[in-house]
């Protein structure tokens, strides 16, 4: 008689998948598959970071293209000089004032307009999605030939509106109080489009009954939002969010 437990090896899928074995054909056969991308990959983006990290530590310049035998190793000259050339703290507080301001400022635009969309009862939904997403397809040059007359200080359209108030026109792309302001709102204008659709994607995955639990206890659309939509759109904001500030 038999007291022991006999073990039923998982059926293929249920607990998990066998993995090829190196140098099977499946193996290799993946392998063949990926490597013209890796291949890509490392030339076109790791080959040029390492190259560039080398470089930098070297007095490298154009004619060095021509003449590579006499490039000298200086160490961090170049990193001393950098810090200490008031230009680069301007541009880094320039980057860190576009990222941060308009990076949070696009997922807010983004999540808005698919809350929007996303509602019961609006019509026209898949125009409005094409709408708001030809920004983000169109080309940069086109978006910034439309932006520089929208801009322009005397014959500018956001111009002719504020003169409408007896507002002075504004030089927006001359003056620096308003420059950087002006190229975050581009900038968000034309990248929302993409977030958009991927919230709407998180929130069409979202489960219904959540909301009819929510009403159910009494819970406005405030607190719904807030207790429901927001925590179930964790993984979506964080990925959107990390795409954003690579894009910006």
């Amino acid at each position: 008689m038999l007291t022991g437990t006999a073990e039923v090896p998982p059926a293929p899928g249920a607990g998990g998948r066998l993995r090829p074995a190196p140098g099977s054909p499946r193996s290799v056969a993946a392998y063949a598959f990926v490597a013209p991308a890796i291949l890509l990959i490392g030339v076109f983006f790791f080959l040029p970071v390492a190259a560039a990290l080398v470089l930098s530590f070297t007095d490298f310049d154009i004619y060095g293209i021509a003449d590579a035998a006499n490039v000298r190793f200086v160490g961090l000259r170049n990193y001393t000089r950098l810090l200490g050339t008031p230009l680069f703290w301007t541009a880094l507080k320039n980057t860190f004032y576009f990222a941060l301001v308009g990076g949070p400022l696009s997922i807010a635009v983004s999540l808005a307009a698919a809350l929007l969309l996303n509602a019961k009862g609006v019509r026209l939904r898949g125009l409005f999605r094409t709408v708001y997403f030809a920004p983000f397809v169109t080309t940069l040059v086109a978006v910034a030939i439309v932006w520089r007359y929208i801009y322009h200080t005397r014959y500018g359209l956001l111009n002719y509106g504020l003169g409408l108030f007896g507002i002075d026109p504004i030089d927006w792309l001359g003056d620096p109080r308003w420059a950087m302001p002006a190229i975050i709102l581009l900038a968000v204008w034309k990248n929302f489009g993409y977030n958009m659709l991927i919230f709407i994607a998180g929130l069409q995955s979202i489960p219904e009954e959540l909301y009819e639990a929510a009403k159910i206890d009494g819970a406005n659309a405030l607190r719904r939002f807030w207790h429901v939509t927001l925590p179930a759109l964790g993984p979506t904001m964080l990925f959107v969010s990390i795409i954003t500030m690579i894009g910006f």
